[in-house]
């Protein structure tokens, strides 16, 4: 019984500390793993943000620098009517050249003139002249064509560019007309050539699209991240796989195309936006960022997205919360050790003190504890050692004073012993005092009985 209540103390003790330390413990440790992976997702969503704003503004410096120097160059353009006729042509195919011969990753550059532009008594709808000054090897080739001479309405880019009046960039596209540029995914950077605001012509940089792929192969932020960069009809200008370029992005996806959709259209309303969307190819999750590529004052805006497996993204978050689990279950163990311990510790004089006061309940009297403790337990056993001195005292007390009633009977019982005996003597002498007086009147009636007779 004493054993199990020994036990039955310790064990709730244990269960008791533990208990409660483990609840706490388990309850930390789960809002602080929650958290930080929260934390860490966060994270990684902010690099990837920072990553896409980085390639963002690369890719617009890029390509911007180019509307620049089409802005620059048109604004020479517009000065047309102050150079002589006869001086223009070659005034202006020696600025050409120079721009080719200067920007080896210019693959042509192009002016076209309305036919108005030159003539004022010209009245067809359309009529323009053509003169594109392209690289062919080390050598510059020029083609001069005058086109459109008709009332029709022709739906082209450059009669689209000759409505919108602006600085734009194109739609990329494969030029099917020059031998030179067959099979380049291209666009042009184009700027309005005005008198008083009015359309008199355009100047064009046809730009080769390869450099951009260069560009998105470095954008690796995590591994086995996917970028690419589409144009604003969702053509893929460049893409870490690249058997895709030139195509349309969402037909090639194989998921749901929904969000990549809202997405891009929230992008060409100059937003940034996320989703988050789940491969059905290898049922992996992706987090998709996407910003919007802008380019000088053009309508069109261009995306850049960078897709990022989530748990390439979580893998290292995952790993140091694991390593945080296993140090945490083994601190845990070591705590739950210590404790053990300690416990052991407070429990054990409690046992010893259970122990003499068993032995001084079974009447061991001479016990001793030898425990020396400044707490409560150390003051138990100090008023447990009192109770069994006084109780020890008290007995001995006790023992004296039975032992000294024990003489006094004793001598008690002697007297007794000499009382009897002088009663018995007292007796004996009665009886023969009592003989006597008997013999005596027995004498006494002879006597009077003689006495009649006589």
């Amino acid at each position: 019984m004493i054993k199990y209540i020994r036990q039955h103390l310790k064990t709730n003790l244990l269960v008791s500390i533990l208990g409660v330390f483990t609840l706490i413990y388990g309850f930390a440790l789960t809002y602080i793993s929650i958290n930080f992976r929260a934390n860490a997702y966060s994270d990684s969503q902010e690099v990837i943000y920072r990553t896409t704003y980085e390639y963002k503004n690369l890719i617009e410096y890029d390509l911007g620098r180019y509307m620049e120097v089409a802005s620059t160059f048109r604004d020479v353009y517009n000065r047309y009517d102050h150079i002589p006729k006869e001086d223009r042509e070659f005034f202006y195919d020696q600025l050409c050249y120079a721009w080719l011969e200067n920007n080896p990753e210019i693959l042509s550059v192009w002016q076209v003139w309305e036919i108005k532009a030159f003539d004022p008594t010209y009245t067809l709808k359309n009529g323009r002249h053509r003169n594109v000054y392209i690289r062919s090897g080390n050598n510059i080739n020029v083609v001069r064509q005058t086109v459109d001479m008709n009332n029709l309405d022709i739906v082209s880019p450059y009669y689209i560019a000759r409505k919108n009046n602006i600085e734009e960039i194109w739609t990329p596209y494969y030029d099917t007309h020059t031998p030179e540029l067959a099979g380049i995914l291209m666009t042009s950077i184009v700027a309005p050539i005005q008198k008083h605001g009015e359309f008199m012509g355009i100047i064009g940089i046809d730009l080769s699209l390869e450099s951009m792929g260069d560009i998105i192969s470095e954008i690796m932020p995590f591994e086995n991240s996917v970028s690419y960069l589409l144009a604003d009809d969702r053509t893929v200008v460049a893409h870490s796989s690249k058997n895709i370029v030139g195509n349309k992005l969402l037909p090639s996806l194989t998921t749901d195309t929904t969000s990549f959709h809202n997405t891009i259209v929230s992008t060409q309303r100059r937003d940034y936006s996320t989703f988050e969307y789940v491969n059905p190819e290898n049922g992996e999750e992706y987090f998709v960022s996407m910003v919007p590529i802008e380019v000088g004052n053009s309508p069109y805006v261009w995306t850049l997205a960078i897709e990022v497996p989530v748990s390439v993204v979580m893998k290292e978050a995952n790993a140091l919360l694991y390593r945080t689990i296993v140090f945490g279950v083994l601190g845990l163990a070591l705590m739950y050790l210590i404790i053990w311990i300690i416990a052991s510790r407070l429990i054990s004089p409690i046992k010893q003190s259970v122990d003499f006061a068993q032995q001084i309940a079974s009447g061991n009297l001479m016990v001793q504890i030898n425990i020396n403790r400044d707490d409560e337990v150390g003051l138990l056993v100090k008023s447990l050692q009192e109770m069994a001195e006084r109780l020890r005292s008290t007995i001995s007390e006790i023992i004296s004073g039975t032992n000294e009633m024990v003489a006094a009977s004793v001598e008690l019982l002697d007297s007794s012993k000499q009382i009897l005996s002088g009663a018995s003597n007292q007796a004996s002498s009665s009886e023969e005092i009592s003989a006597s007086m008997e013999e005596m009147v027995a004498n006494i009636q002879q006597n009077s009985e003689n006495a009649k007779t006589t």
